[in-house]
């Protein structure tokens, strides 16, 4: 891939960091660990970024604003490729990355809706994998994305912090690669397609 708006040099360091991106999808991000890694600064990095989402490459995903939830969250972002033509075979991932495979396949999905789209991460750790708020800035829908649809308490963790902590009216899902259905208290359980459709039929 060549940008015809860098010279060789920075051609070379942005597919250093696509590279680094299609090794890790929907991983957290910081400028600094890029730095160390890659060895790019942070003015080059913000003009990759950029080139990267007016190319329709990727999009980066930003912790929710205070503005919705007071609760000081991570300095880090996510980033999601917007088509799956740019990520590796299945075989080119270690299983311990096959829950962030399915968070990416759900987020080339929803790159359409009508929604700001974020994530929850607290300094503590505690995480939603995405929040979406609609238009007219009225409800959200919280989402956690799961391969298994054996569901643990810890799996509902920061849905219900979030749904504590956050005053807008929400929804509380959580979608995952099997067949299951069901409601755990105020969460939805449902498969990821089943939860795809949903949010199609909402956000539009």
């Amino acid at each position: 891939m060549f940008f015809s708006e860098l010279d060789k040099e920075d051609n070379i360091k942005l597919s250093g960091l696509i590279q680094f991106l299609v090794d890790h999808p929907g991983s957290l991000i910081s400028q600094q660990k890029i730095h160390n890694l890659l060895h790019i600064n942070q003015q080059k990095l913000n003009q990759f970024f950029k080139l990267i989402i007016n190319h329709d490459i990727g999009s980066c995903l930003y912790p929710m604003p205070v503005s919705y939830c007071n609760i000081e969250q991570t300095s880090c972002f996510k980033f999601y490729f917007n088509h799956s033509h740019y990520l590796k075979d299945q075989e080119h991932y270690r299983a311990d990355q096959q829950g962030a495979l399915l968070e990416q396949d759900f987020f080339i999905n929803i790159t359409k809706l009508n929604a700001e789209k974020y994530f929850f991460r607290s300094k503590d750790g505690i995480e939603v994998d995405f929040v979406l708020i609609n238009s007219a800035k009225k409800y959200m829908d919280l989402i956690e994305i799961k391969k298994d649809q054996f569901i643990y308490s810890a799996d509902l963790q920061g849905l219900h912090f979030l749904d504590k902590n956050c005053p807008m009216s929400k929804d509380l899902k959580l979608f995952h690669a099997g067949t299951r259905h069901n409601f755990e208290g105020k969460v939805e359980i449902m498969p990821l397609d089943k939860g795809e459709k949903y949010l199609l039929e909402k956000y539009v």
